[in-house]
Formats: structure tokens, sequence, C-alpha cells
């Protein structure tokens, strides 16, 4: 069997526990590749990655058993035969329905670390090899760090856009004469005190200042 069926299921929500684990960087980099190639072997997967196959088998195996990665058929060879993987599902989320606020809080920075230590290993490698450019008219990598400020209906249109980043993606992934990117983006609430935002928001009329006694003391006799 050269190839296997890509998974029936579109997205299949998952517990947060589960979530936390698959997160983990090189994990969450196989997933990836794979929803780009489809089933694959672990070679395919590592060529993609630019990681030695070896050092995927153990991340493979804990795919397999969190329900993530499936063996969905085996290639023959003239020597040996090649297992075959694929994705249980097209993509994964996961499961907030009955979360805490502490819960939700924990998986969304286990979610950005994740994220962003594979965003730094992507950008380290692109920039070892000499692939980034910068100038016109085909700049090939962009970074944006930005404190604003929203109000509810800007927020959704933020979240809305988000989510229109999120289907452009979903459509390209795989090759048909396209270069591989990574695509990260962010945004949450800063948090601070009140102080501190009353200060910074000029639209926000500021407290009176406290009334202030002075004890002066009398002179010293000479």
């Amino acid at each position: 069997m050269d190839r296997a069926r890509a998974p029936a299921v579109r997205t299949r929500v998952v517990p947060l526990k589960v979530w936390e684990q698959i997160l983990e960087p090189v994990r969450a980099e196989i997933i990836e590749a794979m929803r780009a190639l489809g089933p694959a072997t672990i070679k395919e997967v590592a060529g993609v990655l630019t990681r030695v196959p070896s050092s995927l088998y153990a991340h493979f195996e804990r795919l397999i058993d969190l329900g993530i990665l499936i063996e969905s058929g085996q290639r023959q060879l003239t020597r040996h035969t090649e297992q075959i993987y694929a994705l249980a599902a097209h993509d994964f989320v996961p499961e907030f329905r009955g979360a805490t606020t502490r819960a939700v809080g924990a998986v969304a920075t286990t979610t950005a670390l994740g994220v962003t230590k594979s965003a730094v290993r992507t950008l380290r490698s692109a920039a070892k090899a000499g692939m980034l450019r910068v100038h016109p008219p085909n700049p090939n990598h962009g970074i944006i760090h930005e404190i604003v400020w929203l109000n509810a209906e800007e927020l959704s249109e933020l979240h809305a856009a988000l989510k229109t980043i999120k289907r452009l993606a979903s459509t390209r992934k795989s090759p048909g004469g396209r270069r591989p990117h990574l695509l990260v983006a962010m945004y949450m609430p800063l948090a601070g005190s009140a102080r501190r935002q009353a200060a910074a928001d000029p639209a926000r009329p500021a407290r009176p200042a406290r009334a202030t006694s002075v004890t002066r003391r009398p002179p010293r006799s000479k």
C-alpha cells in the first residue's frame, strides 16, 4: 500500500491533558508536517522537519498512544517494509467546556510557549541557512509586536481576522509549487494594575490627589 486515505474526521476535540502533551514542540511540528504531507512515513516527516528519523520514533509512539496518529498502512520496499502513519483528524482543538479560569490560563500559556519555541527554532534555522529576505519585492518573513487599545467591537474584528487567517492557512497544506512557511498569530489581554492602565488611558479622568498634611517642627531655640 503506497498511500492511505486522509482522515475522515475534520476536527477532533481533545481533553486538556492531551492538548498539553501534543503541544510539545517536536510533536506539534510532526502534526503540522503531516497535515501538509498527508499519510506519511517517519522518514518523510523527518525530511520536512530537517530532523534525524530516529529522533522522532518516541514522539510518534506517544502521539499514537494519545489517539492523534494512527497506523494507516505499509509500503513494501526492496528489503524492508515502511510503516505509514496518518492523523486521526484534520485538526485538533482543546476541550474548554467546564474548564476553570485557572485551567484555561494554564493551557493558553502552555500553547503560547510551545508555539513560541517552534517559531524560534524555525527562524533560527532559516537565518542559519541564509534564507531570510527583508527587501522588496519578495520579503519572506515578518514579525509584529504591538500594544494596542481595543474596544469590544474592535476585539471582535481582530478575532474574525484571526479566523480568516486560519481558514487561509487550512487551504495551504499541500506544496503545489509553493514554499513552506510557519505562520504564528496571537493576541491576548494585557494585565496590569488599574492605576497604571488609568494613567495610560487619556480618555479616563484621573483620580483626585489625596490631601496630605504636613507637620512643621518649631524652630530650635539658640
